[in-house]
């Protein structure tokens, strides 16, 4: 989903987890609202971006069932 006034993308979904949304954290006017539940993409990670250790990390996007195990 895109916002109508300027085209930035808001939220997405994946056909494979239905009933998950992924909210875009540049979309939000307060992003401390939501807490992070999983990192994805893991390996594209900058040295500098700090990745909180507690949180189950994947390294490439993981299969539905992985992600639903994490978000359930």
């Amino acid at each position: 989903m895109f916002c109508p006034t300027c085209g930035s993308p808001v939220y997405s979904r994946n056909s494979g987890i239905p009933g998950v949304v992924f909210v875009r954290a540049s979309s939000l006017d307060d992003p401390d609202v939501f807490q992070p539940q999983m990192v994805v993409y893991a390996k594209r990670a900058v040295d500098w971006d700090s990745v909180d250790p507690a949180l189950p990390t994947f390294e490439e996007m993981p299969p539905p069932e992985a992600m639903e195990e994490v978000l359930s």
